[in-house]
């Protein structure tokens, strides 16, 4: 009877699996769609309107051999842009008549989503179209990653647990992921590459599979490196990860070369934009506007009644009684006293402060900008459920020790 119930299992098990994999390549399909149908839409050219553009200088600039500059230091029509936009006719009449633009970088971006862009475009050649079946290719990799992440933290419950959010992650799949060329959804997929290799550098037997453990241990690191390199704020993990794996009582080797890892390309891309710049830059030269920006009066009560973009990112924002939204800048410092600005707010608002975190907790965990309009918000679940694979690595092991 024993051995019938194993069997079933094991068939159950492989149906399942089956059909998680049928359901990523159907999903894997719609995501080139929506890429597609986006990049029509666009008339194959990224967007002048918010932020893809600076990327796709840099990933341009990059690829020509100009570094990371995000100048438009090429002909316009290189860069393959929106020009009918404001920005776009702006641009073009600076072009008419002083030409390029002298090659400069601000180091405001990070460098990740631009080199994928650049390593993509040395394919296919600049072509928007790509940028978009980019960020496809990294949704059903991440939601793959997420399966096997929690496969190795535990092959039942841990590998359904994984496949939930792999599914949540994809059903909110929208086509407005594809309007701009943005660092989310790359972002998202470096987190759970990262999560993935870190959960089978802990399952991995240390005496039996001591070298893939380590290789393991060196993707897991490389992937956390990508995901600071394309969202910076992710540097904050290393510390974390380096204090987990001294309370693991990982070899002193694994630590180190997890520090290599991650920490020698920040130090030399700190480097290199300090020497650029002629000052000290740590990663990046945005954490000052950005701490002003994100610590202010609208940041911990919102616009209007309703509180609109409470805990969010508020540089300034006017919202008019039509809805429609504008911005006077007018919590970005122009002498770069972002810090001091909002430690200032902090000092004058110090019986607030839990509300302001709790508002900043709120936004991250349980974002919605009104793309997915599902009332589950699945961007939040997707985070919590990283999370809670996370954190079950942690209990297996204590499960184990217990």
């Amino acid at each position: 009877m024993v051995h019938v119930m194993r069997n079933v299992s094991r068939y159950l098990k492989a149906i399942a699996l089956l059909g998680f994999l049928v359901y990523i390549a159907l999903s894997t399909l719609t995501l080139a769609k929506y890429a597609k149908d986006a990049d029509v839409k666009s008339n194959n050219t990224v967007s002048t309107s918010g932020d893809a553009h600076g990327y796709q200088k840099m990933a341009v600039n990059i690829l020509r051999g100009l570094g990371p500059a995000d100048s438009e230091s090429l002909p316009l029509s290189e860069y393959k842009l929106d020009l009918s936009t404001p920005w776009g006719e702006a641009a073009l009449a600076y072009e008419r008549q002083n030409g390029p633009r002298p090659v400069n970088s601000h180091f405001d971006r990070p460098p990740g989503f631009p080199l994928m862009l650049a390593a993509t475009y040395s394919i296919t050649g600049v072509n928007s179209l790509y940028a978009r079946y980019l960020i496809a290719i990294c949704v059903s990799l991440g939601a793959l990653f997420l399966a096997l992440g929690g496969y190795c933290v535990s092959p039942t419950l841990g590998a359904l647990a994984g496949m939930l959010t792999a599914f949540i992650y994809l059903s909110a799949a929208q086509p407005a992921w594809f309007d701009g060329i943005l660092t989310e959804i790359p972002a998202s997929f470096w987190v759970a590459a990262f999560f993935a290799f870190f959960a089978l550098y802990e399952r991995l037997d240390d005496q039996r599979s001591q070298h893939l453990k380590t290789t393991a241990m060196a993707i897991s690191a490389f992937s956390l490196t990508m995901a600071i390199f394309t969202r910076f704020n992710f540097f904050t993990v290393i510390p974390f990860m380096v204090a987990y794996l001294v309370w693991r009582r990982a070899s002193r080797f694994r630590v180190i070369l997890f520090l290599l890892i991650t920490c020698i390309p920040l130090a030399l891309w700190s480097s290199y934009a300090s020497s650029k710049l002629g000052k000290f830059t740590f990663l990046s030269t945005q954490g000052s506007g950005l701490f002003a920006t994100s610590n202010n009066i609208d940041s911990l009560n919102g616009l209007g009644a309703d509180g609109w973009n409470r805990g969010g990112w508020n540089p300034g924002w006017i919202k008019g009684q039509d809805g429609s939204l504008s911005c006077d800048y007018r919590y970005l410092p122009p002498d770069g006293s972002g810090w001091k600005r909002g430690l200032s707010f902090w000092r004058q608002n110090l019986s607030e402060l839990p509300r302001l975190f709790y508002n900043k907790a709120e936004k991250g965990l349980w974002y919605n900008d009104g793309i997915v309009t599902l009332p589950t918000k699945p961007e939040g679940f997707h985070i919590l459920a990283i999370c809670f694979l996370l954190l079950a690595i942690g209990q297996r092991h204590l499960s184990r020790e217990g």
